[in-house]
């Protein structure tokens, strides 16, 4: 019987000392990478699930896609609505081939715990001086046809995950104007919110209306990672 005892205990002790190793390991895996293991933390509101990520990119990882990207691959941003200067801003996407957007998938994945089947491909957003986005909402409205289209293909879009690439010397602040809510660019943090209303997986949240506001001075750079309800 002491023998079983015995037993058992080392078998226990194998057990945390097993899982203790793995942990560690994943932790060295992130920070092999440039990076600690990002939490998303929320803020208080009544309305969005909204959160927030400081240093979810190192300052190099980030000056590295900036460094990358080529300007003349940036076009001017596609919207379904709005006249010439309700977007002004200018995209590029990122294969999910190339391997920066692989690093970036798996980490966004990871911590948002999605799959990334539901994941639209990487869109890359430079705002130069004055450039801006008005007020809209990610999710897709049953009352453009369009925008319908999107959602019996893929389904609606469910969650939005940015990040600011740089710091932005004056302006371009993300503002959700319903909430009393402007965020000023922070180089490496990233931003995720839920677009839906939480009973539902198609009627979108009003809430979370939002702008980039205008840059007053320098430029601004944004990823944006959009997921859906439907694999993609």
């Amino acid at each position: 019987m002491q023998k079983f005892k015995m037993q058992k205990f080392k078998m226990q002790k194998l057990v945390i000392i097993v899982a203790t190793v793995l942990t560690l390991s994943y932790m060295m895996w992130h920070m092999m990478r440039g990076h600690k293991v990002p939490t998303l933390i929320l803020i208080p509101n009544n309305h969005v699930t909204l959160k927030y990520c400081k240093n979810f990119l190192s300052e190099n990882f980030c000056d590295t896609i900036i460094k990358k990207m080529d300007d003349k691959k940036f076009v001017k941003s596609s919207i379904t609505f709005g006249d010439d200067d309700f977007c002004t801003s200018k995209t590029t996407s990122l294969p999910s081939t190339a391997p920066l957007a692989k690093i970036l998938n798996e980490k966004i994945c990871d911590i948002l715990q999605i799959d990334p089947m539901y994941g639209e491909e990487l869109q890359i957003h430079k705002y130069d001086r004055h450039d801006q986005f008005k007020d809209h909402t990610d999710y897709f409205s049953k009352d453009v046809e369009v925008e319908m289209d999107h959602i019996k293909q893929n389904g609606q879009r469910t969650w939005t995950f940015m990040i600011y690439l740089n710091d932005v010397e004056k302006g371009g602040h993300t503002d959700f104007k319903l909430l009393n809510l402007s965020i000023k660019p922070e180089k490496g943090m990233a931003l995720a919110w839920y677009n839906l209303k939480e009973d539902s997986e198609i009627e979108g949240n009003h809430y979370t209306v939002h702008a980039e506001l205008p840059v007053e001075a320098g430029n601004k750079y944004v990823i944006t990672k959009w997921f859906k309800s439907n694999s993609v």
